[in-house]
């Protein structure tokens, strides 16, 4: 049962209903250019360190939010037009470990803010 039909019939019985999170996350095995129209979240699972592009939400994008988690133990680079963190621009994530990931969410047609950072590098 996909998590649409398992959410549809949950509201039908008035109840609340496990969603199957894996089948939410996206998996990158190699190098890619993120699409900036999905609100999704990724899972980085290269043997080796990949290079991730996140292009500038554009006006379709202002809303999008995208979390892109290390799934390998490697030094994966994700970068970005314009990155904000506290009012800084930033160009680059480096995940640093397993697990290392990023929450970030289009704020304007150039412009990416951070939400969540947990054991990453932005420079």
């Amino acid at each position: 049962m996909t998590n649409a039909t398992k959410q549809a019939l949950a509201s039908v019985l008035g109840r609340t209903v496990a969603i199957d999170i894996a089948s939410l996350v996206t998996l990158i095995p190699g190098d890619a250019t993120i699409d900036p129209l999905i609100s999704t979240m990724y899972q980085l699972t290269k043997g080796s360190a990949a290079a991730i592009i996140v292009p500038a939400p554009g006006l379709a994008g202002i809303g999008t939010w995208i979390t892109i988690i290390a799934g390998t133990n490697f030094p994966h680079v994700i970068t970005f037009p314009n990155l904000y963190l506290f009012g800084v621009v930033n160009t680059t994530f480096t995940a640093t470990d397993l697990g290392s990931s990023i929450t970030f969410f289009g704020a304007s047609a150039t412009q990416w803010a951070v939400m969540n950072v947990n054991t990453g590098i932005i420079a």
